[in-house]
């Protein structure tokens, strides 16, 4: 093979291989993308969960407190 070849073959291994790198690396990017966002959704939700809870806690809390009050007095 002439040295002209050889040299166009490997130019275009050379792009054929980035092209094939940015292809992987956009199909990572939209996942992750993905997973973030998933993940951020589950935050948010766990967050207004634990929101809902805090009144009940408080109530608990207090009640509790004033038990131990009594004890002590």
């Amino acid at each position: 093979m002439p040295l002209g070849e050889e040299m166009r073959s490997l130019a275009q291994s050379i792009i054929g291989s980035f092209d094939a790198r940015a292809a992987g690396i956009a199909a990572l990017r939209q996942q992750v993308s993905t997973q973030m966002r998933e993940v951020d959704q589950a935050r948010r939700a766990m967050a207004q969960r634990l929101h809902a809870d805090l009144p009940q806690a408080e109530a608990q809390r207090k009640a509790g407190v004033q038990g131990w009050l009594r004890e002590v007095d």
